[in-house]
């Protein structure tokens, strides 16, 4: 009894003292961030900004004290700015690069700076001017470089924290000057047709995308693979952006800070894309004249529809697609993009306006694109990504897609750039398990395709196509692929795998499959060969010849340079400890005086490296190298003390020695991994 007493009195007193403090206790609200600044404001940032001389040097050194003041209106948290922020005042924006990451943690968005321009560096190479430490060489080309790390407290004080700045709200026509790097927003905006529900950026690469208004004005979204909503989806709907407007090149563009800044949740406003008047395929491709400019401009307001039927998806195809009408006539067109699968899947239906854009007639392929200058040369290339909008309006999504069934005789210049599927083919004998491209070597490769009667096309397969590592099936079917042609030769391009549907037994064909043993071929008297029918960067492939690695997995190749296309083996960048590619000519009849000429140059030379022998034999029976009897040939030949890419005239080499049947090789040998890689080539070889 007594115990329960004392309980209960100290449980009254432990709750007496706990509702006194209680009552007492005032609780004190956090004191706001304390801004102790050293820096006194002199100047606001259109002030600064107004100092750069825009004929003067490309990057210019602030002299004076000049401190502007800001509230950041960008950093590098969601990862689409990398080293730099942006603030802003109520006069303007300016980007400033800081060579650091994280920056997120000291000047975050809504965080007060002061910064001390002077010392600092501005440019404004890009159309948008930036404000840096140093410049630094990138690849030739000297580039604004960030403040550093070590260095910052010299040159930018932080304040308080969480200040809110309203955007600007604008349209899109009335973006100016003065809206460079501040935070604006755009109403009643919305993805194109063709970047809706498309992710942000790529995997590997930024990604541009259009936003457009009601009235069809339109302006780039650009986002970073490095940013955190890179692999989200684009919304359809229509509403407000807001983002940091700069100017790239002339090209306008809005950056996100992240996807809190989309708000598209509205109905869709209707955007007329006038595509032009209709015309066929036939009336597009009469507009360009053969034998006028190589590249012929279209001035009318004209379009032509189709159906998307290949694009980019598998990697096989780079900026480019093709499109079909109902006729089964196709038409590439060029895009200056990189994500057309995403824009323009396989059996979209578009309208594709001409006007303003270039015809080209491209080994035979009539092409769709624009002009750029290279290296002082004009040529034909994509539609750049601002005019696609403008130039391409999806008609209908999930449209019907018909090919052209036929037989390799049945391939014509009529259906080049169509969706061909050709039947009861197989790969040839030296094709079977070979891989569709060399991707050890990063060379696309040409596969030989044959019928039962011996008719024969190529199957070309670029190197970064997804599927280059599939090896050519022993079976025979079908084989669908967008026709093309390239110096005389009809080539099929596959879009992935499904298009190769062989299921059926092969049937028995003798070929040289581009690279395996030789025709049966009478022994020729006279011989002649230039190689300007070669493909660059493509195994040689030519009737009667036999082209094979006898060590390691490298052939001849056709190469092109200096205007001229020859025969070229090289160990550069291979992998194997020796290599060793032997050229051999169709049988030459010996029995009468014959006498042998041709050219050899080198290039990449690498002292102490005796690359060529020429070879010669009378007993080789087309196949079994080894077997044979070969006696080394004398000739003048390329070099060491020959200058790269120095043409050597081997003089005439008599054969009057040797009789009956007789084949010359071309032999090379190398080793990448021991350093013995000059490139050696052969050009002009004549038998007579």
């Amino acid at each position: 009894m007594k115990i329960t007493s004392l309980k209960y009195l100290f449980l009254f007193v432990l709750l007496g003292a706990l509702a006194s403090s209680c009552i007492d206790q005032e609780f004190d609200v956090p004191p706001l961030e304390q801004e102790k600044f050293t820096f006194e404001t002199n100047s606001s940032i259109a002030d600064l900004k107004n100092t750069f001389d825009p004929d003067g040097a490309e990057f210019q050194m602030i002299e004076s004290e000049i401190i502007i003041e800001g509230i950041v209106t960008a950093d590098d948290a969601s990862g689409n700015f990398f080293k730099r922020i942006v603030i802003q005042d109520e006069s303007a924006g300016i980007e400033i690069l800081i060579n650091a990451i994280g920056l997120n943690n000291l000047y975050p968005i809504g965080r007060r700076l002061r910064v001390n321009c002077q010392g600092l560096l501005m440019t404004n190479g890009t159309g948008t001017l930036q404000l840096g430490g140093d410049t630094f060489d990138s690849n030739g080309d000297l580039r604004l470089g960030g403040i550093d790390e070590v260095s910052l407290d010299v040159f930018i004080e932080a304040g308080a924290r969480g200040i809110e700045v309203e955007p600007t709200v604008v349209a899109i026509d009335e973006l100016g000057e003065n809206n460079i790097s501040q935070l604006v927003k755009l109403e009643d905006v919305q993805f194109a047709q063709t970047d809706t529900d498309v992710t942000y950026a790529d995997v590997q690469s930024s990604k541009n995308l259009t936003l457009e208004d009601c009235k069809g004005n339109t302006i780039v979204l650009r986002s970073s693979s490095f940013a955190d909503f890179a692999d989200e989806f684009t919304p359809t709907g229509k509403g407000s952006i807001t983002g940091i407007y700069n100017v790239f090149l002339g090209t306008q563009q809005i950056f996100l800070r992240d996807t809190r800044d989309v708000a598209l949740e509205e109905d869709r406003c209707s955007v007329d894309v006038e595509v032009g008047n209709l015309i066929s395929f036939d009336d597009l491709k009469a507009r360009y004249t053969e034998g006028g400019d190589d590249f012929q401009q279209v001035n009318e307001d004209v379009a032509v529809e189709g159906v998307v039927v290949a694009n980019d998806e598998g990697g096989n195809f780079f900026k480019h697609m093709y499109i079909q009408n109902e006729n089964g006539q196709g038409l590439r067109v060029n895009l200056n993009v990189t994500d057309i699968e995403d824009r323009f899947p396989v059996g979209t239906k578009v309208a594709v306006n001409a006007n303003g854009f270039y015809l080209g007639l491209i080994q035979g392929q009539l092409q769709l694109g624009d002009t750029f200058t290279s290296n002082g040369e004009l040529r034909l290339g994509g539609i750049n990504d601002s005019d696609i909008p403008k130039a391409v309006a999806i008609l209908e999504r999930d449209a019907a897609i018909e090919t052209i069934t036929l037989t390799i005789p049945n391939v014509s210049d009529e259906l080049i750039s169509a969706l061909v599927t050709i039947e009861n083919v197989q790969f040839g004998n030296a094709s079977v398990g070979a891989t569709l491209a060399d991707v050890s070597n990063n060379f696309a490769r040409n596969l030989n395709i044959q019928d039962c009667d011996g008719n024969s096309i190529i199957l070309r397969t670029s190197n970064f196509a997804d599927f280059a590592e599939f090896r050519a099936p022993d079976t025979k079917g079908s084989l669908t692929g967008i026709l093309s042609a390239f110096n005389g030769d009809y080539q099929l391009f596959i879009r992935n795998t499904d298009d190769i549907q062989f299921d059926a037994m092969r049937c028995d064909v003798d070929d040289n499959g581009g690279g395996g043993g030789m025709d049966e071929t009478d022994p020729v008297d006279n011989l002649s060969l230039d190689f300007e029918a070669a493909t660059n960067n493509v195994d040689i492939a030519i009737e009667g010849w036999m082209n094979v690695a006898k060590v390691g997995s490298r052939v001849w190749r056709g190469k092109s340079f200096g205007g001229s296309t020859f025969a070229q083996s090289t160990a550069f960048n291979d992998n194997a400890a020796e290599m060793e590619s032997w050229l051999i000519t169709p049988p030459i009849n010996a029995d009468d005086p014959r006498t042998l000429s041709f050219e050899t140059s080198h290039a990449f030379l690498v002292n102490g490296h005796e690359p060529f022998t020429l070879l010669i034999s009378t007993d080789f029976d087309g196949e079994n190298i080894d077997a044979a009897t070969w006696t080394t040939l004398e000739a003048t030949i390329a070099d060491e003390t020959t200058a790269n890419e120095t043409w050597v005239a081997s003089g005439d080499i008599d054969l009057s020695a040797f009789s009956g049947v007789a084949y010359i090789a071309f032999r090379y040998q190398g080793s990448g991994p021991n350093g013995q890689t000059t490139s050696y080539r052969v050009d002009n070889i004549v038998v007579k």
